[in-house]
């Protein structure tokens, strides 16, 4: 599935995307407010990777890669999570059952913030391709 808007491509992640997404995600600005405030490794991001691709098997929805149309630049990811409302931590929305609770949330480099990026990703303007 891919999402396109004005600017953006909305995409479902590949082995691809480590690089620039262990880049967005071990800048400690980008991550202050995100989780424990703590940056990724490079293991971390291996791992936010796969369990994005498994929640999009299992649930059918997850995290799209935001990569700028013109020149294809990885952006962030913006996407729905599935959090247990016992535990606040996310998971697959299959394996927390009906109580799942779905939010919608997005991490974007920080040279890409005030770009209205995030609004535009989040918005109804995409069309599906």
């Amino acid at each position: 599935m891919k999402l396109e808007t004005e600017r953006l491509l909305l995409r479902r992640p590949a082995d691809d995307d480590l690089d620039a997404i262990a880049d967005i995600h071990g800048d400690p600005e980008v991550m202050r407010y995100i989780g424990p405030g703590e940056p990724w490794s490079l293991e971390r991001a291996v791992l936010g990777l796969s369990r994005w691709r498994a929640f999009w098997v299992a649930d059918g929805f997850g995290m799209f890669v935001v990569e700028r149309r013109e020149g294809g630049r990885v952006l962030g990811h913006v996407g729905l999570l599935a959090w247990d409302p016992e535990t606040w931590r996310p998971g697959m929305r299959a394996a927390i059952g009906p109580d799942a609770e779905i939010e919608i949330g997005w991490t974007l480099a920080r040279d890409a913030w005030g770009n209205g990026y995030a609004t535009e990703a989040t918005g109804s303007t995409g069309s599906s391709r």
